[in-house]
C-alpha cells in the first residue's frame, strides 16, 4: 500500500525573525536540474548521465496576506539566510493523519524568498491569492540545496490567520468604477550565479524590479487611453480583509491591503466581449516607475 501525504505549513528564517506560513494553499518543489547525456561516438545508446548543474525553485500560494506581506518585502524580498522547512503530513488509512515520526520534510540551509504575484477577482470564494517563490541555495556549491527526510515530526500547525477579497481601485484620489479583478506582478528578478565549477548556486541577488498592475473593469468609458498615458496621480489597489463569522472588516479599519505606485503610465490593452449574455470588459495595464508600496495595515477611503 502506498503512502499519501497532505499539504502542511512552511517556515522560513533569517535567524532573527522567522516567517511561518500556516495557511498554505499549494506547494511545488522543482529541481531545475540540467543533465549531461553522454552517447559515446559509434554507439547508439547512452553511456552516462551526469548532473551538470541545477537551479531549484519552490513555489507556494497562500491567502494569508497579513502574515506574508508583513514579513516579505515587495521590493527586497526576504533573505532566508538560516534556511527553510516545508512539511508533508502523512495520511492515515482508515483515519485522518498519522502521529509523530511519520511525516516528511524538505529542508534548505539557506535561500531567498520573494513575492511573485497577487490577484483577486469579484465573487471568488477563495479570496485573494499570493504566489511566492523560494530559491534554495547551497552551502558549498557541491552540497545539494534541498534535503528530503522521512520519519519526521511536524511543527507550526495549520491555522486560519487572514483572508482578503477584491476591493476598490483609486486613481488620483478617485475610485475607478466597475472593478472586476486585479493582478499585481511584483516584477522581482532574482538571479543566482555559480563559480569555481559549482553545481549549485551559493549566492543570488535582485537584479531588476519591473512591477506591473493589471486591472479589469466593466465601465469602458472610464478606462484609460488604448495606447499610453501618464498616471495623473497615485494608483492604489485595495483588497478588503474578510471577517470570520461576518463578511468584511469595516473600510475605516487599518487592516486592509493596499498596493500603490506614485508615478508611471497605463493603457487599455484590450476591450472585449464574448456571448450574447456577456458584458464588455476593459483590461488595463499600469507600469509603475520607481518602487511600489505595499501595506497590509491600510484603511480604505
Amino acid at each position: 500500500m502506498g503512502k499519501r501525504y497532505s499539504i502542511y505549513s512552511s517556515t522560513f528564517t533569517d535567524g532573527t525573525t522567522p516567517i511561518s506560513l500556516v495557511q498554505v494553499r499549494s506547494t511545488s518543489v522543482q529541481s531545475g536540474s540540467r543533465k549531461s547525456l553522454i552517447t559515446p561516438g559509434g554507439a547508439v545508446d547512452r553511456g552516462a548521465i551526469v548532473l551538470s548543474h541545477a537551479e531549484p525553485v519552490i513555489r507556494l500560494e497562500t491567502g494569508d496576506l497579513a502574515t506574508a506581506l508583513a514579513g516579505i518585502s515587495a521590493t527586497t524580498g526576504y533573505n532566508a539566510s538560516s534556511g527553510a522547512t516545508l512539511r508533508a503530513q502523512q495520511r492515515s488509512d482508515g483515519g485522518v493523519f498519522l502521529g509523530a515520526g511519520n511525516h516528511v520534510t524538505v529542508t534548505s540551509s539557506k535561500g531567498f524568498l520573494l513575492p511573485e504575484s497577487l490577484s483577486a477577482r469579484q465573487d471568488d470564494e477563495q479570496g485573494a491569492a499570493l504566489s511566492l517563490l523560494y530559491y534554495p541555495l547551497s552551502s558549498t556549491g557541491l552540497a545539494a540545496p534541498l534535503t528530503v527526510t522521512a520519519s519526521q515530526n511536524l511543527a507550526n500547525s495549520p491555522a486560519y490567520t487572514s483572508l482578503f477579497y477584491l476591493g476598490p481601485v483609486y486613481h488620483n484620489g478617485s475610485a475607478l468604477p466597475g472593478i472586476l479583478g486585479v493582478e499585481i506582478d511584483f516584477g522581482l528578478m532574482y538571479s543566482v550565479v555559480r563559480h569555481d565549477g559549482d553545481v549549485y548556486a551559493r549566492e543570488g541577488t535582485i537584479v531588476m524590479r519591473n512591477p506591473s498592475f493589471r486591472i479589469s473593469m466593466a465601465e469602458l468609458d472610464a478606462a484609460p487611453d488604448l495606447f499610453n498615458a501618464a498616471l495623473a496621480g497615485v494608483l492604489a489597489i485595495y483588497l478588503r480583509k474578510g471577517s470570520p463569522g461576518g463578511s468584511r472588516v469595516a473600510d475605516a479599519t487599518t487592516s486592509h491591503v493596499k498596493v500603490s505606485c506614485a508615478t508611471g503610465a497605463w493603457s487599455t490593452t484590450d476591450k472585449s466581449v464574448a456571448g450574447l449574455e456577456a458584458d464588455w470588459a476593459a483590461n488595463i495595464e499600469a507600469l509603475p516607475t520607481g518602487t511600489i508600496t505595499v501595506s497590509a495595515a491600510s484603511a480604505i477611503p
